[in-house]
């Protein structure tokens, strides 16, 4: 299973309730050893609270522990942009 990398992306608010989905996510891949890297795909986000960005730097904790490298998307999403292209 070398390489693999999992994605989970996230949408709307990420508050603190949400960034205890996400942690949970990333524990759950990075403790099945399912993954060598988890990213985590934010470019759908709307908001964060405090909570949700000590949720994300909780997130990179457990990736240390877990010897799983846990990476970031930020940005415009243009796949799914709502902004016509041109």
């Amino acid at each position: 299973m070398e390489g693999r990398i999992v994605v989970i992306a996230a949408s709307g608010t990420l508050d603190g309730e949400g960034g205890q989905l996400l942690q949970d996510a990333v524990r759950a891949a990075a403790t099945s050893r399912r993954a060598e890297q988890v990213e985590l795909d934010l470019r759908r986000l709307t908001r964060m609270t405090s909570g949700g960005l000590t949720a994300l730097a909780e997130c990179v904790r457990l990736g240390e522990e877990e010897a799983t490298d846990v990476q970031f998307r930020f940005g415009a999403d243009q796949e799914h942009s709502e902004l016509p292209a041109g």
